[in-house]
């Protein structure tokens, strides 16, 4: 059963608005766990950095890496 490979694909506008409430909520939990709300751009920002390039990654993955590896992999 083989079924045919397509790329990823994601409108930007999606991406960024997705990666930006997760670093937004990461971010709102932080600043009140770190010392309050004055650190929020702060961790948010912060928090932006693994929720947005995470996302790079695993397009990388998904487009260019999983393309190349052995469909009978163990």
């Amino acid at each position: 059963m083989t079924s045919e490979w397509q790329p990823f694909r994601e409108p930007l506008r999606m991406t960024i608005l997705r990666t930006g409430m997760i670093a937004f909520a990461v971010g709102a939990v932080l600043a009140r766990w770190w010392s309050g709300l004055a650190n929020w751009p702060l961790a948010t920002l912060l928090a932006l950095w693994p929720s947005f390039g995470g996302h790079w990654l695993e397009v990388w993955f998904l487009n260019w890496l999983r393309p190349r590896l052995s469909p009978a992999r163990g």
